[in-house]
């Protein structure tokens, strides 16, 4: 998960929906979101550029 889906998760998944009494309460869970995450979404990242020079236009 890219760190744009990984926010847009984090604020559909957690911020939208979540209601928190204190700021320490909404650090734990986006802790244990990211930790989630990370345990069952995260792979390994898949370099995609070749070696060769970029073109330009």
């Amino acid at each position: 998960m890219g760190w744009d889906s990984g926010w847009t998760a984090l604020t559909r998944r957690l911020l939208r929906r979540g209601q928190f009494a204190s700021r320490d309460e909404l650090a734990a869970a986006v802790d244990t979101f990211v930790l989630a995450c990370d345990e069952h979404d995260a792979g390994p990242y898949r370099w995609a550029y070749g070696g060769s020079p970029l073109e330009t236009a």
